[in-house]
């Protein structure tokens, strides 16, 4: 016959365990937290540089491109190595010197440096950061250029291979083209904007940055509506918000230059796939980074991310003139005022990075 174990001895066996256990939980979760609070924090060093540019660009024209819609005046100082013209390299451990991302927003942030005083090191360093990017292009046969990107994130890596293209990059790089030739006559920069253009007409099936969307009949069908892909994978739809946008931003500025009608046709499915999509992007306490169904869980932005977001949005409503973006903005700025739907999104964005650990978007 078993004996009993007495009540003391199990009660202390229980404590052991739930010791264990609890000590398991920290030593899993703590150091997530703690990344994922250091980034909220926005701990100042050299890689606060990749969280600047998240205000309102202080010298918009939406009649003729003059400064750019964010203010990457911060990101005129890159904190890390550059070439003999001062343009950005990349880090280390990249298939390409250069992180185009990385070029275009130093370019505008040395931009907006420029049309905010006048500075001369500004505007040179926009035209150097705009001949590095007239001759690190590739051409695709097919008769569209783009900037292959040093690395992929490692979720994406296989599915994205080297040498990749990024429709955010892209169209950020559009828009660093046409103010290139607009304001200060750098030849065939809107050349080699309209040819950059045609990556993001082509479908990514067919190697492009274009995600057509939306089912047969809805809104038009899948011919009327369209997403640009910042990390354009065929099996694998990524949809990030803010990417789109930016490439979205690209389209326009070289529409409002250029005027023609493939500009033109491009630029309004993009926005009504972004229509089409808008709302699933709100959680009801914060918005999403992306769409991806790959991932174990919400991807929930980052408050870096959040704040982008809502600026787009602004932005998108005085473009367009749709009102479906303002009150986007509106809803978004009162989430982010809500200390109890920003300690929600804090958790949240603790879980998702405990699921996904080879995750380092959004």
């Amino acid at each position: 016959m078993s004996r009993m174990m007495p009540r003391r001895a199990t009660r202390r066996g229980l404590r052991v365990e739930t010791s264990r256990l609890t000590v398991e939980v920290i030593r899993r979760v703590l150091p997530i937290s703690l990344v994922v609070m250091l980034r909220m924090a926005r701990v100042a060093g050299p890689s606060d540089w990749f969280r600047a540019g998240a205000g309102p660009g202080r010298h918009v024209d939406l009649t003729s491109p003059r400064g750019y819609y964010l203010d990457y005046s911060s990101r005129a100082d890159y904190p890390f190595e550059t070439d003999a013209q001062g343009v950005p390299l990349w880090r280390s451990g990249g298939t390409v010197p250069y992180s185009p991302t990385d070029v275009a927003q130093f370019a505008l942030g040395n931009l907006e440096r420029y049309l905010e005083s006048g500075s001369l090191p500004g505007r040179r360093l926009f035209e150097a950061s705009v001949r590095c990017l007239m001759r690190t292009f590739e051409e695709v046969p097919g008769g569209f250029v783009g900037w292959p990107m040093p690395t992929a994130p490692r979720a994406y890596r296989e599915a994205l291979g080297d040498g990749w293209f990024s429709g955010m990059a892209q169209g950020e790089i559009i828009s660093v083209l046409v103010r290139a030739e607009t304001l200060f006559g750098i030849k065939d920069a809107m050349e080699l904007a309209g040819r950059a253009l045609t990556a993001l007409d082509v479908p990514v099936e067919d190697g492009g940055l274009l995600r057509e969307i939306g089912d047969p009949g809805a809104g038009g069908g899948l011919e009327r509506m369209a997403f640009a892909e910042e990390y354009p994978m065929p099996s694998r739809p990524s949809l990030v918000l803010n990417g789109h946008v930016h490439a979205l931003w690209g389209i326009y500025d070289y529409l409002l230059v250029a005027g023609d009608e493939r500009a033109q046709g491009l630029f309004q499915r993009c926005v009504r796939g972004l229509e089409y999509l808008l709302e699933r992007y709100d959680l009801g306490y914060w918005t999403r980074y992306d769409l991806d169904e790959g991932w174990r869980g919400v991807n929930v932005a980052s408050p870096m991310y959040h704040r982008i977001h809502i600026g787009q949005m602004k932005w998108l409503a005085r473009i367009t003139g749709k009102s479906r973006f303002e009150q986007a903005a509106s809803r978004w700025e009162r989430y982010a005022g809500d200390r109890r739907c920003a300690r929600r999104a804090y958790w949240a964005k603790v879980l998702f990075k405990l699921r996904n650990r080879d995750s380092l978007l959004g």
